[in-house]
């Protein structure tokens, strides 16, 4: 991992990688070919923050996007969608699922399952137990009490935590009481701004941080105290960076900057929907929200290189969010051949699979892409997909973008 060598082959035989070598020393004679030459191949991408949708697929599979962990859905929709995209009725990625519980509230989750007891959390953790959900995400109306309980009871089904951070609860005493991941980099500055009386059920969560996150002292020993914690818990962060740097940066009546490089290939409604901010940014507060945003790429370097496990989400548009992600973890300075194995190699492991996809090796499934270009000294590589290849079938993202009127990123061959 980390170097590109030149002139190989790649054996496929029923959707499995069977050998891999020089161009000289694997027999292809009477398969199919398909000529890399020129370009790089490489696993398949993973969204480990997806809510998935038929449409989304097809983006993804045109990104480079082969997997993707759903973090909430309607579980008859969710399972509906998985079949079809498994069989290959529509056009997808593998889907790893989770199960979502918040609390019923004014500011509860508009997904999932919504409890109104302790007691009725954890029947709900026996449901998603009994139909093998590996994982389950809770949400910021959880009691902070419950937590624990809560993650007793998951890991006794073998199944793993994730979420918010519930409103009233530090991270450290959520990632102390059993989380195993914490979904988004805003979550992980909470920690160190929000009060106990601050309601961060509410937009406040976001808010506080663009105020407050640029004055936060990233050399304290608080914040050092609090990453060498999520170090030797092994607790993994899930950023979704794109959505906070576009929340902080972007200005109403200007193209979304971390979608400026893909705005004039999408068609006009989508690229008008790129116009309309989260935020209405004061002037006077637009330099503090920057400077947040960028304490937020800071962050992220510095829990990478203190070895805390990141993956790559979005939480976002299908496809393209993803490789801004990446991107912007390369911003924070993390160096690309890094960027790449969280890209490919983090999903797989969190989510157990590890064994099975993320290389490219004999025994493991047949899950690459093919792109234009040197994704180790140029990540915008990752957009110039050629082929997705998904075990037997693969995909021109050409002709994908082409049939729903997205201008393509690569010439058709």
């Amino acid at each position: 991992a980390g170097r590109l060598l030149p002139n190989m082959t790649v054996r496929v035989d029923g959707g499995q990688i069977s050998d891999v070598g020089r161009d000289s020393h694997v027999d292809c004679n009477g398969l199919t070919r398909l000529d890399g030459e020129g370009r790089t191949l490489m696993p398949g991408l993973w969204d480990m923050h997806a809510h998935v949708s038929i449409g989304a697929g097809l983006l993804n599979v045109a990104a480079g996007v082969v997997a993707v962990r759903d973090l909430a859905n309607d579980h008859d929709r969710l399972m509906a969608i998985r079949a079809q995209m498994a069989s290959g009725e529509v056009i997808g990625t593998d889907i790893h699922v989770s199960g979502f519980i918040d609390q019923r509230s004014p500011f509860a989750a508009p997904t999932g399952r919504l409890a109104e007891s302790l007691d009725d959390a954890l029947a709900m953790i026996e449901w998603y137990a009994e139909r093998d959900y590996p994982h389950i995400k809770i949400y910021s109306s959880i009691t902070p009490d419950w937590v624990k309980p809560m993650a007793q009871a998951i890991h006794g089904h073998g199944m793993t935590l994730s979420g918010h951070i519930p409103s009233g609860m530090t991270a450290e005493r959520a990632v102390r009481e059993g989380f195993d991941e914490i979904q988004h980099i805003n979550m992980v500055f909470l920690n160190f701004l929000a009060g106990p009386k601050d309601d961060t059920r509410t937009p406040l969560r976001f808010r506080l941080v663009a105020e407050q996150a640029a004055a936060l002292d990233l050399e304290s020993d608080a914040v050092a105290e609090f990453i060498a914690l999520l170090r030797s818990r092994g607790t993994v962060i899930d950023p979704t960076v794109t959505i906070f740097d576009s929340m902080f940066r972007h200005r109403g009546g200007e193209v979304d900057p971390n979608y400026a490089m893909v705005a004039d290939h999408l068609p006009p409604a989508v690229r008008r929907g790129f116009l309309s901010a989260e935020f209405d940014i004061p002037d006077d507060q637009a330099d503090t929200f920057a400077a947040s945003a960028d304490a937020l790429l800071a962050m992220i370097a510095k829990l990478h290189r203190a070895g805390v496990p990141l993956v790559a989400g979005t939480d976002a548009m299908a496809g393209f969010t993803l490789h801004r992600e990446l991107e912007l973890y390369a911003k924070a300075g993390i160096p690309a051949p890094d960027v790449l194995r969280i890209a490919t190699q983090a999903g797989p492991r969190v989510v157990g699979v590890a064994d099975q996809m993320g290389r490219i090796a004999p025994g493991y499934r047949a899950e690459m892409i093919l792109v234009e270009g040197d994704p180790l000294t140029d990540l915008s590589a990752l957009r110039r997909v050629h082929l997705t290849l998904r075990g037997n079938r693969y995909y021109r993202p050409s002709e994908l973008h082409q049939a729903i009127g997205i201008k393509p990123f690569v010439a058709a061959d």
